[in-house]
């Protein structure tokens, strides 16, 4: 059973390896989870210590340099107007990330205070999304911007319930925002605020973005308001894919392996 399910995740990564992305007429936003992205240096507000050339993971410089690239390469390939990295150490490591991609990118980063130090930044085309106003939290980011014209609110949450706070108060506002949510959303009241999950078709056709117990699972999604009818798809190439079919990962287990990470970037295409 094992042989046939690589067999059949190996056909679909090929299969999305010839689809290129539709044309940047339209407004593309993506979210990648990085999976644990540290940099080398011992952090003296959380145990990174893992995550050093002495931790368990022998987490050094070259290692570190491999991954830059490796995430640079996919943010160059997506090729979007706009990209969400989660699992970013600090500034240091998104810093490294624009300066690695061929793509003239802005960036956005704020420290979220989480326990393992892990934050949200925002990469973006610096002519097509201009940012207005950001607020952060204990596990959400939200960034009011004006995005291809639009007033857009992007809300960047990771399991939080505060993003229901800022959705009353978007509504209270009546501003009139396009609404973007990405991240783990399963505390956001969809209903209460007529949003729909873009993800929602694509996990019916029994795509993912991770892998658990054999199965593609959706550990990320992307949420829009009611007047955004597109759909998100899972971002998939050959090389992203290890041998047993699942997303390569920097790490099987507590074994270096060189991957990109144990999540495949999510990506929609608005009007």
């Amino acid at each position: 059973m094992r042989g046939i399910t690589i067999v059949i995740l190996s056909i679909i990564a090929s299969l999305f390896s010839t689809t290129p992305l539709l044309a940047q007429r339209h407004t593309s936003f993506g979210y990648y989870d990085v999976d644990k992205f540290y940099d080398t240096k011992p952090s003296t507000f959380y145990d990174d210590r893992a995550y050093t050339p002495e931790g368990r993971y022998c987490w050094d410089e070259e290692r570190y340099r491999r991954k830059v690239e490796n995430i640079a390469s996919v943010i160059d390939t997506m090729h979007l107007a706009a990209i969400v990295l989660y699992g970013v150490e600090n500034e240091e490591v998104v810093r490294d990330i624009v300066f690695a991609s061929k793509l003239e990118y802005g960036y956005l980063h704020r420290t979220l205070s989480t326990d393992d130090g892990l934050d949200f930044a925002l990469l973006y085309a610096g002519d097509r999304l201009f940012i207005e106003e950001v607020e952060s939290g204990f596990d959400y980011l939200s960034i009011k911007c004006e995005f291809d014209h639009k007033p857009t609110l992007i809300l960047l949450v990771r399991n939080s319930d505060a993003a229901n706070t800022v959705l009353r108060e978007n509504l209270r506002q009546k501003s009139n925002r396009r609404i973007i949510i990405a991240g783990r959303t399963s505390r956001v009241n969809s209903y209460d605020f007529c949003l729909r999950d873009a993800c929602h078709k694509a996990e019916h056709r029994g795509r993912g973005n991770s892998v658990y117990k054999e199965k593609w699972q959706m550990s990320d999604r992307i949420l829009t308001d009611s007047s955004q009818l597109a759909d998100a798809e899972v971002f998939i190439r050959d090389y992203l894919i290890d041998i047993s079919g699942a997303p390569r990962a920097t790490f099987s287990y507590r074994r270096y392996v060189g991957g990109y990470s144990s999540k495949l970037p999510i990506y929609i295409f608005l009007d």
